[in-house]
């Protein structure tokens, strides 16, 4: 059955990527090969996923030293600490189906991790080396945002282990109100000021 699922996955994944490498492979053909100077300066660093938006209304510039052109990272401090006890849960009750999903979504999360590190990491050579739609890729810092999808699942599987141990449904609703309320508050950020280009 599991093999069965991969396999389903495997193609569902496939239909859902092609159109995507049709694209960039169009852009390669358009623009040509991302050098390796350009991909280089278009990979991120661990200290980028600390770098919170420049308008954020909770942090302001706290953080602004882990900032670079095109690479703010930051997903929150509260989804990271839920998406750790998520995994700490999973483990931790031996249930049948949660330690597989935790362990699915955490390999996903440090594959794109490390996707996103570009020349900074060990997997992004290897895909721009045999795989030619990633040559087309000019700021690999984007593949974070595969990274957040996956820390979404497990701090969602955080949130439900804090769910399950509150017996009584009004303190449940309300501490669930209450993480939400948090994480808006730390994603908040102020409108920026964009300069409108004038149509030539």
């Amino acid at each position: 059955r599991r093999l069965r699922a991969l396999l389903l996955a495997g193609a569902i994944t496939l239909i859902a990527v092609t159109p995507i490498a049709r694209a960039y492979i169009g852009a390669r053909q358009a623009v040509g090969e991302r050098g390796l100077g350009e991909v280089s300066s278009g990979s991120a660093t661990p200290a980028n996923y600390l770098a919170a938006s420049s308008g954020s209304l909770l942090y302001g510039q706290a953080f602004e030293r882990f900032a670079a052109p095109e690479r703010r990272l930051f997903m929150g401090f509260l989804a990271m600490g839920l998406a750790a006890l998520g995994l700490g849960v999973a483990f931790a009750q031996r249930r049948v189906r949660a330690p597989w999903l935790a362990v699915a979504y955490g390999l996903g999360f440090l594959l794109a991790f490390d996707v996103s590190l570009g020349f900074n990491g060990f997997t992004y050579r290897v895909l721009y080396d045999y795989l030619i739609p990633f040559r087309a890729v000019r700021v690999p810092a984007r593949m974070g945002v595969f990274a957040g999808f996956s820390l979404a699942v497990l701090a969602g599987l955080g949130v439900a282990a804090i769910a399950e141990r509150i017996k009584s449904a009004g303190a449940r609703y309300t501490v669930l109100a209450a993480l939400a309320t948090l994480m808006l508050a730390e994603y908040a950020s102020k409108p920026m000021d964009m300069e409108i280009m004038p149509l030539a």
